[in-house]
């Protein structure tokens, strides 16, 4: 996904202080490049960051890395 400078990567060393430890609400986007569905939604998300990030905190991650801390979420 084509990050924007109001949506974070989320990786395993990031996950506890954008996720875990925000202050805000997250969105937290998890997809794949491969994914027609996702692909889909990039835009409507980017949107989304664009309008709300003042409300929430936008994030997006990759499905294979993102299965290391899945399960804490």
């Amino acid at each position: 996904m084509q990050t924007m400078p109001n949506i974070t990567m989320v990786t395993d060393t990031n996950f506890d202080s954008v996720v875990a430890e925000s202050q805000k609400p997250v969105l937290l986007a998890i997809g794949a490049q491969w994914c027609p569905d996702c692909r889909r939604l990039q835009p409507l998300f980017m949107q989304f960051a664009k309008d709300y990030s003042d409300k929430l905190v936008f994030a997006t991650t990759a499905v294979s890395p993102a299965a290391r801390f899945l399960g804490t979420i």
